[in-house]
C-alpha cells in the first residue's frame, strides 16, 4: 500500500477507478480524524471517474506515533500536494465535505492551479466560536434532552469551559478520557443524523479509532482548525476563476444552512444547491445530487 512518508507520519493514499478518466478527483474526508471508508466510494462511479483518496494524519489507515503532533492544516494541505506530484496529477476536481469543504476550499486558495473545479457538502466554517456554540446544553434540548442532560452531567453549562474541559480530557492526558470521548461523539453523531435519529455511545464502545478521531477534532477546534478567525475573507479572488458547488441539507443541524448561504454572498459565483436532507453525503437526496454534479 503506498504512503507519503512526512517526519513520523506515514499517510496512506489510493488512486482508485478508471486511469482513462477525463479528470482526477480529489476526495478531501471530513472530521478532522475521520479518514476515508469504503463506502465513500459509493459516491462515485469506478467506470467512469478515477479518485485520489487520501487518510489525513492521524487518520484511517495512515499512521503515526503521536496523533497529535505535526498535525496542523497547513501541514495537510503540504501533504496532499505531495501525492498529487507522486501521482504525477497536474490539477484536480476537490470533492470534500463538512471539515472536507473547508480544507478544500483552503487548498483551492493555496493552490488555485492544481484545481479544476470544487464540489463541496455540508460546509463547515472552521472557527473556533462555531464548535463552542454546538457544546452549550441547550443546543440539544429540544430535540436531544436526554443527551442535554449528559452534558450538563459531565461537563457544564458554559459551552467555552467545555470546549476546555473536552481538550484537556482528550488531548492533554497521557490516556484520553474515553467517557468524554464517548459524549462528544454522541452529539457530533446525533447533530450528522438529525432528523432521523441520535445516537447516545456508551464507554465501551469507543474503539481505538473513535479515540484518536475524538482527540483530533478537538484538537484542531482548540486551535481555531489552525485558520485566522477570518479565513472566509481571505484570497476569495483566487477562486474566481473555479467552478464552485455546494451542496447542503435543510435539515442538516451539524452545519446549519444559513452557514453555507453566508458564503455564497462572500463568493457569488459559487452555486449553492439546497436539497431536502441532512448532513451525511449518503443521504438519498445529497448523495443523488452530489453524484450529478461530477463530471
Amino acid at each position: 500500500m503506498p504512503y507519503l512518508h512526512r517526519g513520523q507520519h506515514q499517510i496512506y493514499y489510493e488512486l482508485w477507478g478508471q486511469p482513462d478518466a477525463q479528470s482526477t478527483v480529489l476526495f478531501i474526508h471530513g472530521g478532522p480524524g475521520i479518514g476515508c471508508s469504503e463506502k465513500d466510494k459509493e459516491l462515485f462511479d469506478k467506470r467512469k471517474h478515477q479518485v485520489l483518496f487520501v487518510d489525513q494524519r492521524g487518520c484511517g489507515r495512515s499512521r503515526c506515533e503521536a496523533v497529535l503532533q505535526d498535525n496542523r492544516t497547513d501541514l495537510l494541505i503540504q501533504d496532499y500536494i505531495e501525492i498529487l506530484n507522486l501521482c504525477e496529477l497536474a490539477h484536480v476536481e476537490i470533492f470534500g465535505g463538512s471539515w472536507g469543504s473547508t480544507l478544500g476550499l483552503a487548498f483551492a486558495k493555496m493552490h488555485p492551479s492544481r484545481c479544476t473545479a470544487l464540489i463541496l457538502r455540508g460546509y463547515f466554517p472552521g472557527t473556533k466560536s462555531f464548535v463552542i456554540e454546538q457544546l452549550s446544553p441547550d443546543y440539544y434540548q429540544s430535540r436531544y434532552p436526554e443527551l442535554s442532560a449528559l452534558i450538563t452531567e459531565h461537563l457544564g453549562e458554559s459551552p467555552r469551559e467545555n470546549l476546555e474541559k473536552l481538550h484537556e480530557a482528550l488531548c492533554q492526558r497521557k490516556s484520553p478520557d474515553p467517557a468524554l470521548a464517548a459524549l462528544w461523539h454522541s452529539m457530533m453523531s446525533s447533530l450528522a443524523l438529525a432528523p432521523d435519529r441520535a445516537t447516545i455511545y456508551a464507554k465501551s464502545e469507543m474503539t481505538s479509532a473513535k479515540l484518536r478521531a475524538a482527540s483530533l477534532q478537538l484538537h484542531y477546534a482548540h486551535h481555531g482548525f489552525f485558520l485566522p478567525p477570518e479565513h472566509e475573507d481571505h484570497n476569495l479572488d483566487c477562486l474566481n476563476t473555479l467552478s464552485i458547488d455546494l451542496v447542503h441539507g435543510s435539515l442538516d443541524l451539524c452545519c446549519p444552512i444559513q452557514v453555507s448561504r453566508s458564503l455564497k454572498q462572500k463568493i457569488p459565483l459559487l452555486q449553492l444547491h439546497e436539497v431536502d436532507g441532512n448532513h451525511s453525503p449518503h443521504h438519498p437526496a445529497l448523495r443523488e445530487k452530489l453524484r450529478s454534479l461530477l463530471r
